[in-house]
């Protein structure tokens, strides 16, 4: 059985180099302590990636709520859509609600409209944040 690169002398060289390199440089921590271990095992690396992700959907969903109030639409239609998705409905749901109300839309149809719509929004606010 061959022997793993990472336990390859000239690899651990390499690599301690890299990481005097990068200490000098930057406030870079491995959160790795070997190839199978954590330094840290707690869950704090994922509860901030949680958050991180969290904050950004709420600040997306925080300004498609204010297009949705700000924006002139082309059709009702356009508008209902974008309510629902600014509400956090899916596509498959957004088009399921639209079939109960005798609209019926696909779900393809759904996600063209509200791609379209993203891009509106934000150019909308593009240009907006550079005036």
């Amino acid at each position: 059985m061959s022997q793993k690169f990472y336990k390859d002398k000239e690899f651990l060289k390499l690599q301690k180099q890299w990481y005097k390199k990068v200490k000098k440089e930057t406030d870079f921590k491995d959160i790795e302590q070997d190839e199978d271990h954590l330094v840290d095992w707690s869950d704090r690396f994922y509860r901030q990636k949680f958050l991180d992700t969290y904050e950004a959907k709420a600040e997306y969903y925080y300004m498609a709520t204010h297009f949705l109030n700000d924006y002139k639409f082309e059709t009702t239609l356009d508008k209902i859509i974008w309510e629902y998705h600014s509400n956090g409905i899916s596509f498959t749901n957004i088009s399921k609600l639209l079939k109960k109300v005798r609209k019926k839309v696909s779900r393809d149809q759904v996600e063209i409209v509200i791609n379209k719509l993203k891009t509106a929004m934000r150019k909308l606010y593009k240009e907006n944040k550079d005036e």
